[in-house]
């Protein structure tokens, strides 16, 4: 019987660690079972390079539009 108690007084201080320890690997296992490594050379044959609307986009879209086709020339140029 003191050992089913021993037991008890154990999981009720340990319970909440133990259960922590479980949900921190599930969390663990999914976040890493959904990432993937993407070459330069698969980046360059997805991405291609956006054309800004001088008209109606915002100076702000430009710049950002701007800043990704430099990227893309910068990486993919030699490919």
């Amino acid at each position: 019987m003191k050992k089913h108690i021993k037991l008890i007084r154990f999981w009720r201080t340990w319970k909440a660690v133990i259960v922590l320890g479980i949900a921190l690997i599930l969390i663990l296992l999914c976040v890493t079972g959904c990432t993937r490594n993407i070459s330069v050379s698969d980046y360059c044959l997805l991405y291609r390079p956006v054309y800004a609307d001088y008209d109606n986009d915002t100076p702000e879209t430009i710049k950002q539009i701007d800043s990704n086709n430099i990227v893309y020339d910068t990486v993919c140029d030699d490919k």
